[in-house]
């Protein structure tokens, strides 16, 4: 099932205001968020994800939104996890650690309906 389909027409503040800037609240309301970006290479998944100079990406964009819901929401505490994982030729890479380096690992879906990244030996 598809959410959203966009064009090299949309920019990333449309396509974050359209589909990921629900999923923050929803996050900031303690409900699990997965956004996830797909297509061919070199269609513009990552520059839609980290943005540029001119345009800010998805993940800064969020990442801005997600503090602010939580700073105007001082009766509360927060517990914080991210990952940003990418899957190319079957390789899983964590971006939040060195990008460069390949870390053997599989996704896998339990049987609550949680994903799980599992670390495999080398």
């Amino acid at each position: 099932m598809v959410d959203y389909v966009y064009t090299g027409e949309d920019t990333n503040y449309g396509v974050y205001d359209a589909s990921v800037k629900k999923l923050v609240r929803k996050a900031a309301e303690g409900y699990n968020s997965t956004v996830f970006a797909y297509g061919q290479t070199s269609s513009g998944k990552t520059h839609t994800m980290r943005g540029h100079t001119d345009e800010a990406g998805i993940i800064p964009l969020a990442v801005a939104d997600l503090f602010e819901e939580i700073s105007s929401q001082r009766e509360r505490k927060f517990t914080l996890k991210a990952t940003y994982l990418e899957i190319y030729n079957e390789k899983i890479r964590d971006l939040l650690l060195d990008p460069n380096i390949p870390q053997p690992a599989e996704i896998r879906l339990q049987m609550e309906k949680n994903v799980h990244l599992y670390s495999l030996p080398d």
